[in-house]
């Protein structure tokens, strides 16, 4: 079962596009996380929850890479997560 909490979506990024920056409630059944001290190189953080473990990356100098780390295919998410699953489908061309 998820656990519920709130991410902050930075503005100026790819995810704040498609979901709009600002506070989303998110779904959460992970046990490991990224640090922002840790974020791998060519990544910046596109969300942070509250506790300061990091949310979302995107790659710039890729064509389209974004990940959460919350779950945006489980049907508890369907009605928030349909624009980020829209822009996937866009970005690889179909």
């Amino acid at each position: 079962e998820s656990a519920w909490h709130e991410v902050e979506v930075l503005p100026e990024s790819r995810l704040a596009a498609i979901l709009g920056d600002g506070r989303v409630r998110v779904n959460s059944r992970h046990h490991q996380g990224v640090t922002p001290d840790i974020v791998g190189s060519g990544l910046r953080v596109t969300s942070i929850a509250p506790d300061g473990w990091v949310e979302g990356l995107e790659g710039a100098s890729q064509r389209w890479l974004v990940s959460v780390q919350w779950h945006p295919e489980r049907p508890e998410m369907a009605g928030t997560m349909g624009p980020l699953f829209r822009e996937f489908v866009r970005a690889a061309g179909g």
